[in-house]
């Protein structure tokens, strides 16, 4: 996977489907971003396995593929780059490397495999607008 995206746009997308997760989940897979680049369009999710959050980004995509990252350091790593375009590629021993042009050394990030990511499909699928998913999530975490 490659994409090119700008930093704030991305950050305020990862914040939103982080704020599913909850970090006291038994499962280390449930701690993580899923994120999918595919034609143009980068999908970042999340679930508890009750609900899940999707958020799909236009974008450059120069190679497609997919990766689960923990969620919270990725957006702490994110949060602190320069307001610019950031360069996320992925390498064959399941790690991220994120780059900006004036980060003087790339940052490398561990991945666990996409494919463990669960996400529930078919018909309990339902899709909110972000008015209602705020409104869920308020509701959930009281």
């Amino acid at each position: 996977m490659k994409i090119k995206i700008l930093k704030q746009v991305f950050l305020k997308n990862i914040q939103h489907v982080q704020n599913i997760i909850s970090f006291k989940s038994g499962l280390p897979i449930l701690l993580n971003i899923l994120i999918e680049a595919e034609k143009n369009k980068v999908a970042l999710t999340s679930t508890d396995l009750d609900i899940g959050i999707s958020s799909v980004l236009e974008t450059e995509v120069e190679e497609e593929g997919a990766i689960t990252i923990p969620a919270k350091r990725f957006n702490d790593i994110i949060k602190e780059l320069p307001d610019e375009e950031i360069f996320i590629s992925t390498m064959k021993n399941n790690s991220m490397v994120i780059k900006c042009s004036k980060s003087q050394n790339p940052v490398y990030l561990k991945d666990d495999k996409a494919e463990r990511f669960y996400i529930r499909t078919g018909p309990s699928t339902t899709e909110l607008t972000a008015s209602q998913t705020q409104e869920y999530i308020k509701q959930k975490f009281k």
